[in-house]
């Protein structure tokens, strides 16, 4: 160590002078350290100077002209986000929605502008992190109506303290809420009226049928009039395994949202005001709220895209044919 600091001081600079005697740098500057020695010389990195304006395109004469535009008004797009009561987006959502209104920006600086608005999630601590996960289990949707899911979750009533519930079907591949039953209690009838209003919605054909639901152990869906009107149908009923919500990851997805979204930020004093706000909710998240797992689209977008490509498959098919 007291080689290499006379030939610093001779002019070597450090990184050759520990490569010659192939001692690792960080042991060089930790011995520096434990003698106290205040000559350890540190590097401010300059970095990229904060700029106060964003590049953003408009239609000008039917064709795309990029601008740019002072970050006052991106700060006011964020505002105008942010006003809708139901909109709870970390900085990553704001970075795709921005982008859907055409500005050309990045997430380190919504990142900024929304510390700056005071507009951050506080951030999540993540547990568990080596704990083994069930892989060849996890269901992988293809098609929508392919694969739902469906369970119950509990609301707290603050004024009436009691426990309401949500019994919420969910198709895996676009992320919608089909249907969802809303009470005081949620039994194996309330079960089956839900799974007949989503199979209504979706106008699935029971004469060709290829659906299957997936569900935990309750007695709502252990039920004997549950799997026999499946079976009826042509449903194929899914069970997980005892103890393993992973196995049911879209659902319990869904319900984390409805924890940090919708319970979290909103107190009730009745039934009838958290069922009707619950609606509004519901309406959000199957057509405003952006979805990152499909590509920073709402469910109803998704739904729509699939339609149209696959009807433009069949067209295609047809134009072939003839």
């Amino acid at each position: 160590m007291e080689l290499i600091q006379i030939w610093k001081e001779k002019g070597l600079p450090v990184s050759k002078g520990v490569k010659l005697l192939s001692v690792p740098r960080s042991t060089y500057y930790s011995s520096l350290s434990l003698r106290g020695d205040q000559t350890i010389e540190k590097k401010q990195s300059k970095g990229r100077h904060e700029t106060k304006t964003t590049f953003k395109f408009i239609c000008l004469d039917g064709k795309p002209k990029k601008i740019t535009v002072p970050d006052e008004t991106v700060n006011e797009e964020i505002i105008n986000l942010f006003s809708n009561e139901f909109v709870c987006y970390g900085y990553h959502k704001v970075t795709w929605f921005l982008r859907r209104k055409e500005y050309i920006i990045n997430h380190k600086k919504v990142y900024r502008l929304m510390l700056e608005l005071h507009l951050l999630r506080p951030k999540l601590i993540k547990r568990g992190n080596n704990v083994k996960r069930v892989k060849d289990r996890i269901v992988i949707a293809t098609q929508p109506n392919e694969i739902w899911e469906i369970d119950i979750k509990y609301i707290y009533i603050h004024g009436e303290r009691r426990n309401a519930f949500v019994c919420s079907i969910i198709d895996c591949f676009t992320r919608e809420i089909i249907s969802y039953h809303f009470g005081r209690h949620c039994l194996k009838g309330d079960v089956k009226r839900i799974i007949d209003e989503a199979l209504r919605v979706k106008k699935i054909s029971l004469a060709n049928i290829k659906l299957r639901i997936r569900c935990d152990n309750g007695c709502q869906f252990i039920s004997t009039l549950i799997r026999e009107y499946l079976s009826s149908i042509g449903i194929q009923q899914e069970h997980i395994h005892l103890a393993s919500p992973q196995e049911n990851a879209y659902i319990e997805s869904f319900h984390s949202i409805i924890h940090f979204e919708f319970t979290q930020r909103f107190e009730f004093d009745t039934f009838e005001e958290c069922a009707e706000k619950l609606k509004e909710w519901v309406n959000f998240y199957n057509n405003e709220r952006i979805h990152s797992a499909i590509g920073y689209r709402t469910p109803r977008e998704c739904y729509e895209e699939y339609e149209e490509k696959h009807l433009k498959l069949k067209i295609d098919s047809f134009k072939r044919s003839i």
